[in-house]
C-alpha cells in the first residue's frame, strides 16, 4: 500500500504520519510540506515540497498539477490531508484527482467542508438540526445581542484554527477592541467551564460510523496538552449523530463543552484532529481503522479504548547535513 500524508511538519500532519506508521509497517509512506524544516520529510520514503498556495493563491493550478504528478508517479492509494488550509483545496479537486489516478482522497465534500470551516455556518447548521450550540451573532447584531446575552463572550474569526485571533471579552471596552482586531468575526456566549471542554473525533464512510471518541482536554497555547478518556455512551452517541446529520466522509473533529443543558458544540473541523496521535495512545488508531475499512480488510472495525490520561510533550530529531533539504520540489 502506498500512502501520502501532506503537511508532515504540522502537529496534525505529523500525528497522522505517526498513526500511518503504526497502522502498517509494510506500507510505503510519502510526505509533502512547504518547508525543508518539516520534520516528517525525514521520516518517509521520499519527501516533496509543494508550490506554496498559502503564500500565493495564484499557484493553485501549479499545486494541483504537482499533486497529480506525485500521486500518479508513486501510485498513491490513499492521501491524508495534514494542513487546515489544504482541506478545502483537496475537497475542491477530490474528484479530479481521483478520476485520473488510483488515489482515494480522505476528505469530505466541498459542501461539508464549507459548513465546518465557517463557524457561523456551523452554528446555523447545528441550530437547524436541533443540536445545542452557544448563542451566537455577527458583528452587525451585537446591539441586540447585548440586550439578551451576558458577558463573557468569545469573539473569533469565522474561519480559523486553534486560538488564533480569539478574544474573551467581559465588558464593552474589551468588546470594542476585539471587534476592531478580529476580521470577519463571530460572537458567541461563553458556555460551560474549561474543565468540561472536549475534543471529539468521528470517522465515517457513507452512513456507517466506524469509530468515535470524546476526550476531555487541557489546553496550552490553543492546543491540547493533556487528554483524559472515560467511557461515556451518551456523549458518544451524540457526536455520532452529528456526523450522520452532517454527511461527512472520513474524519471530523467536534469541539464542545458540557453544560447543565447538555453538550454545546462551538466548532467542527472537517479533518483529523491534532489529537489523532493522542487517540492512538488510548488504543484508537483512527487512521488504521479507516485504512483497513477502505481496503476491505475489516467490515466491522472496532477497538478497545483504554480509560486514562495522555500527556503531550515536545521531542527533538537530529538530521544530518547530508540529509537535510533533500525533499524534491514539485
Amino acid at each position: 500500500m502506498n500512502i501520502l500524508v501532506t503537511g508532515v511538519g504540522s502537529t496534525l500532519g505529523y500525528g497522522i504520519l505517526q498513526c500511518v506508521r503504526k497502522a502498517s509497517s509494510e506500507s510505503k509512506v510519502f510526505g509533502t510540506d512547504y518547508l525543508d524544516s518539516a520534520i516528517g520529510l525525514y521520516e518517509v520514503e521520499q519527501g516533496y515540497i509543494l508550490p506554496d498556495i498559502l503564500k500565493d493563491k495564484d499557484l493553485e493550478t501549479k499545486w494541483l498539477l504537482a499533486v497529480i504528478k506525485l500521486v500518479t508517479m508513486q501510485n498513491i492509494e490513499f492521501l491524508f490531508v495534514g494542513l487546515d488550509f489544504e482541506v478545502p483545496v483537496f475537497a475542491k479537486y477530490k474528484k479530479d484527482i481521483e478520476d485520473i489516478s488510483n488515489c482515494k482522497i480522505i476528505v469530505s465534500s466541498s459542501e461539508v467542508v464549507e459548513i465546518c470551516n465557517d463557524k457561523w455556518l456551523t452554528y446555523l447548521f447545528l441550530s437547524k438540526k436541533g443540536f445545542l450550540v452557544p448563542r451566537s451573532c455577527l458583528p452587525e447584531d451585537v446591539p441586540m445581542f447585548l440586550n439578551s446575552v451576558r458577558f463573557p463572550w468569545i469573539i473569533k474569526p469565522r474561519v480559523g484554527s486553534t486560538s488564533n485571533g480569539l478574544f474573551r471579552v467581559t465588558n464593552q471596552v474589551e468588546l470594542e477592541y476585539a471587534l476592531l482586531s478580529c476580521d470577519d468575526a463571530i460572537i458567541q456566549e461563553e458556555v460551560g467551564i474549561m474543565n468540561d471542554e472536549f475534543t471529539c473525533g468521528v470517522v465515517s464512510v457513507g452512513s456507517k460510523i466506524i469509530s468515535s471518541i470524546a476526550l476531555r482536554r487541557t489546553l496550552k497555547n490553543g492546543n491540547t496538552q493533556m487528554a483524559t478518556y472515560e467511557k461515556d455512551d451518551e456523549l458518544d452517541n451524540y457526536i455520532r449523530n452529528v456526523a450522520l446529520e452532517l454527511g461527512s466522509f472520513g474524519p471530523i473533529n467536534i469541539q464542545l463543552r458540557l453544560t447543565e443543558e447538555g453538550p454545546k458544540i462551538f466548532e467542527i473541523n472537517p479533518r483529523f484532529s491534532g489529537t489523532t496521535s493522542i487517540r492512538a495512545e488510548f488504543g484508537l488508531n483512527e487512521v488504521k481503522i479507516l485504512l483497513n475499512y477502505l481496503d476491505g480488510q475489516d467490515d466491522n472495525p472496532s477497538a478497545v479504548i483504554n480509560e486514562g490520561v495522555v500527556i503531550r510533550y515536545p521531542s527533538e530529531k537530529f538530521v544530518s547535513l547530508t540529509n537535510y533539504a533533500t525533499a524534491k520540489r514539485l
